[in-house]
């Protein structure tokens, strides 16, 4: 669920449901897409659900210039335009007018789960996109474990320009990404390589940030957290520098004060990937931190 500021001064939140009464009105079955148009006094002025059969999964919306939405979603539906489930998971592009109609759909599937985790919309009206594969198909980039971090370009109408996968032997995952500084785009997620894209292998899953220039060649990889399981979550750049946060169950290695069984962790890394500090949050339960 999130929520974002549009340009006539209301709002705009999407998330799932499977009602089919109140606020939502129609949904195809299990879990649907659900996009609310509210004012800037919390006032519905529209409400809209995209899915089928099966279950979608909403990641994030970009807003256009022009009003419109991209919605960034994955499905497990093969009955609605633009998705062709295969075996798992298909991610999906949804382009939404200002009453929150569908423009077009589009998915970027394979063989395999191919999920859409985050986006970017670039200022030449492209979008670059991230998550994970575990597909083989060519078009998608050389596969290279289990399960890729992948990252694809496309254009306003969903085409793919170019996409290029990375990770090591074992499963690797992108679950945020953000602008470092013009052209220069910084990755993050979890890995359990210790090979390929990835070195430093800390512990038996690493939190793991990466950098790529305009057209996703490698500027630097990097492996963060302790012995134990590692992840980010979500990552911000600001400030000539980039913060990034999700949790760890470590209590060595970059990890400093350990609270809990698994504990909200906090790191500051400079634009070279370089440790500036780490924190931890929570309690002496567990405590996680979500993009």
């Amino acid at each position: 669920v999130d929520i974002q500021a549009t340009n006539d001064g209301g709002y705009v939140l999407y998330g799932q449901s499977n009602s089919t009464d109140g606020d939502v009105g129609t949904t195809m079955g299990g879990f649907d897409l659900w996009l609310l148009k509210i004012d800037a006094n919390g006032q519905i002025e529209w409400s809209q659900t995209y899915g089928g059969r099966a279950d979608e999964r909403a990641s994030k919306i970009l807003l256009r210039p022009d009003g419109q939405f991209y919605l960034l979603a994955n499905s497990f539906s093969s009955d609605f335009p633009g998705v062709a489930a295969h075996r798992g998971a298909d991610a999906w592009l949804l382009r939404i007018d200002v009453d929150g109609e569908l423009i077009g759909a589009v998915s970027y599937a394979a063989e395999g789960t191919d999920w859409l985790s985050d986006g970017l919309l670039l200022s030449n009206g492209n979008l670059l996109l991230a998550g994970y594969s575990n597909s083989s198909a060519t078009w998608q980039g050389n596969p290279r474990g289990a399960a890729d971090g992948w990252l694809y370009q496309v254009d306003a109408n969903g085409q793919v320009l170019w996409s290029r996968k990375y990770g090591g032997d074992r499963a690797d995952f992108f679950k945020s990404l953000t602008a470092s500084t013009t052209g220069i785009y910084t990755l993050a997620g979890y890995t359990y390589s210790g090979n390929g894209n990835l070195s430093n292998q800390r512990g038996k899953r690493d939190a793991w940030a990466i950098q790529v220039d305009a057209m996703g060649n490698t500027l630097w990889s990097k492996n963060f957290g302790g012995s134990h399981h590692d992840e980010f979550s979500a990552i911000q750049s600001a400030n000539d520098a980039l913060y990034l946060t999700g949790y760890t169950w470590s209590n060595d290695g970059d990890i400093t004060q350990p609270f809990g069984n698994k504990d909200v962790s906090l790191y500051k890394i400079n634009l070279l990937g370089d440790l500036l500090w780490q924190i931890n949050l929570g309690g002496s339960q567990s405590d996680e931190a979500a993009g």
